[in-house]
């Protein structure tokens, strides 16, 4: 056949020959096709079924199963074909009723698929599962966009997952979301769940047909430290493992575990940190577990935002998982604030077996990730002893707690977290490394909780507002820098400025701070290892500290220059009364061993009472 331009065809009478063509837009190429019956139309899906592609070149249809539901389009005829070629899949290829498969009707596609092609009600009533299945099925291999128009709401009773690479374009509308499982399963690198804004697209949760029922557990002391956990109950309906809150220890030294699940049922414990000083095992909470919105499953390169969650305030719900994943992006995602239930989570992310090794070792399952413009009213950020969850950029987060265990170089960037409901507004555990730059905490609470080893934080310019707490609920770590813009309350901080410092121990003829347990010391060339040995930084110099607690006593100790661990000697010791013991050889030509007569106002030492400094008033 002779091509030639639309403008050259010749005045055709009805039917067409088939000897003319038209332009046809199929997948974004324009082709040239012959045309039969070029103005006929049909109402639907089944009407179409009815014709014969042998007769048509090109028809338009007005609907998918009536005129103007949004699932119409053009459609061109393919004919000759080996019979099992052309396959119906109720949206871009349509094959003719008894037929064989060596015909059909294919739409023309010039942009993203569009579930409404695939029969999508969005009345919010009808179950559109299937319709959003079988876009996803119809797309290529390499993947493609979907679309899902402004409508009243879609209901989804099963979820979908993506195995392909699809970028979801979602409309102005609502996703209820399955009574088992997710709305969205991302399982493929490069794709997209996207939606037209935090107050435009929402995903509604509805209590599921069989709900979470929590693990109960106990924990095992030895010598006042969690050793193990026993499980009376592994709980049931678990879809990603639930968050456990272990109970403050009476030294503020407390434990942290993590549960492993197996086939959605607690089956083990790993121990983060131990903790000490309990005297009765600490009391377990199980948080979370449940399934919710979007869960994106050990996939790279992908990016979720632009639309708010309604947790319907089901119990143990999650809002958002991301179960393991590399260079993602979550953006722009809200959890309403009164929709989130006290057993749910709104973000977990799950950093659970090591990921692709990097260029010096193998790294968690979950890193170099952002979270931007994000609120949840509890964020759950877990890794293993293993596979720690590894940096992290939070910008400008919304919550009112965050728990982050097996962690480290994460940074937060202008954070804003209040009204903790279980006391502190980070609790973090195992944590190597931590930056808050900015940001605001108000509300009643610590600053942190800390678990295990918790070093190298930074936290510059962050305002605390009509806060009463303390810092720290633990024990304070290594390397950390503590700088407050604003402090409200009874707030305790130390240092000059708001500034907290303590300065990393492999550092020669360190000058340092530290604060825990309600004792500060202030160092010199020496860590304290215990009340009695401390090690030298420089062993050929010697080193001393000054300790202050919370009593009001202050005690000085030394330790000669030599090689580490070193004994350490107690050079002065002040009660709260402010009553001095002076130890060692002590000369004092101006100070008399007897007191003097009453109101000489006289300072003397007392030889018989460990050579303690008086004062005469």
């Amino acid at each position: 056949m002779t091509q030639v331009k639309i403008s050259q065809l010749p005045q055709a009478s009805l039917p067409l020959t088939g000897a003319e063509i038209m332009p046809v837009v199929q997948s974004g190429v324009t082709v040239k096709a012959p045309v039969g019956n070029v103005s006929a139309r049909t109402a639907s899906f089944t009407s179409l079924r009815g014709l014969s592609p042998a007769n048509y070149s090109a028809l338009y249809v007005e609907g998918y199963s009536s005129v103007g539901d949004g699932g119409g389009g053009s459609f061109y005829t393919v004919t000759g074909a080996a019979p099992g070629t052309y396959i119906d899949n109720d949206g871009t290829i349509i094959v003719p009723s008894g037929g064989n498969g060596s015909a059909a009707f294919l739409r023309v596609i010039d942009g993203p698929y569009n579930v409404k092609w695939f029969g999508a009600k969005g009345d919010n009533v009808t179950n559109d599962s299937p319709a959003f299945i079988a876009t996803h099925a119809a797309l290529p291999a390499t993947g493609g966009s979907i679309y899902v128009p402004d409508s009243t709401g879609y209901v989804l009773n099963s979820s979908v997952v993506c195995t392909k690479p699809v970028a979801w374009v979602i409309g102005v509308t609502t996703i209820t979301c399955p009574l088992v499982g997710w709305a969205i399963e991302i399982t493929a690198n490069g794709s997209s769940v996207r939606g037209a804004g935090r107050y435009s697209t929402t995903f509604v949760l509805r209590t599921p047909t069989v709900p979470v029922t929590s693990a109960v557990a106990t924990a095992v002391l030895t010598a006042g430290v969690v050793t193990s956990v026993s499980i009376g109950s592994g709980g049931s309906g678990y879809y990603t493992k639930p968050l456990v809150i272990v109970s403050d220890s009476p030294t503020k030294n407390s434990a942290c575990v993590t549960a492993i699940l197996t086939a959605g049922v607690v089956t083990g414990f790993e121990i983060n940190a131990g903790g000490s000083g309990y005297v009765t095992p600490p009391t377990l909470t199980f948080i979370g577990g449940g399934a919710g919105a979007v869960k994106s499953t050990e996939v790279q390169s992908v990016f979720v935002g632009d639309f708010s969650i309604d947790m319907g305030l089901v119990a143990n719900a999650t809002g958002v998982l991301q179960y393991g994943g590399w260079y993602a992006e979550f953006n722009n995602v809200e959890v309403k604030y009164s929709t989130e239930a006290a057993t749910a989570c709104g973000f977990v992310i799950d950093s659970h077996s090591l990921g692709v090794p990097g260029p010096t070792g193998s790294y968690g399952g979950a890193y170099v990730n952002r979270y931007v413009n994000t609120r949840a009213n509890r964020w759950f950020v877990t890794g293993t002893i293993s596979a720690p969850t590894t940096t992290f950029l939070f910008d400008t987060v919304d919550t009112q707690e965050m728990f982050i265990s097996s962690s480290f170089a994460h940074v937060f960037t202008n954070p804003v977290i209040q009204n903790p409901p279980y006391g502190a507004f980070l609790d973090l555990a195992s944590v190597g490394s931590l930056t808050i730059l900015g940001g605001d905490f108000e509300g009643i609470g610590d600053i942190f909780r800390l678990r295990g080893s918790v070093n190298n934080v930074l936290v510059d310019n962050l305002t605390i507002g009509a806060t009463t707490g303390d810092i720290a609920n633990g024990t304070i770590g290594e390397g950390w820098y503590l700088k407050f813009t604003e402090t409200e309350g009874e707030i305790l901080y130390t240092g000059v400025d708001n500034v907290f410092r303590r300065v990393g121990w492999v550092q020669t003829g360190r000058l340092g701070h530290s604060y825990a347990g309600n004792v500060f010391q202030l160092s010199n060339n020496l860590k304290m290892l215990s009340a009695s040995t401390g090690d030298l930084d420089d062993t050929s110099q010697p080193g001393g500290v000054i300790i202050i607690d919370g009593s009001g006593s202050v005690t000085v100790k030394f330790a000669t220059a030599g090689s580490n661990p070193r004994t350490l000697s107690t050079a002065a010791d002040f009660n709260a009364g402010g009553v001095a013991t002076i130890s060692g050889a002590i000369a004092f030509p101006n100070l008399p061993a007897a007191p003097g007569s009453a109101g000489s106002k006289q300072l003397w030492y007392d030889p018989s009472d460990g050579n303690r400094v008086k004062f005469t008033p």
